[in-house]
């Protein structure tokens, strides 16, 4: 199951976002593969300890604030 939920979602994001930096050289990602890897990860670990861990009852942050700052460090 988790190898199936694997090639259905991760892996599939990481290969748009992979291809999505290779093909924006002005922001100057060196290693598309992991910059898709770090965004994606972030994401999910921001929804496994704030939702599934509930997180956002013990050190809460706004979904909007975790976005906006993942993609200033994107595109910085």
């Amino acid at each position: 199951m988790a190898q199936l939920f694997f090639r259905a979602l991760p892996q599939r994001v990481w290969r748009l976002l992979e291809e999505y930096f290779e093909a924006h050289p002005e922001l100057n990602h060196t290693n598309p593969e992991a910059t898709a890897r770090i965004f994606m990860g972030t994401l999910m670990s921001y929804v496994l300890t704030q939702k599934l861990l509930h997180g956002q009852e013990i050190l809460p942050m706004k979904q909007e604030v975790m976005i906006d700052s993942l993609l200033e460090l994107i595109i910085r």
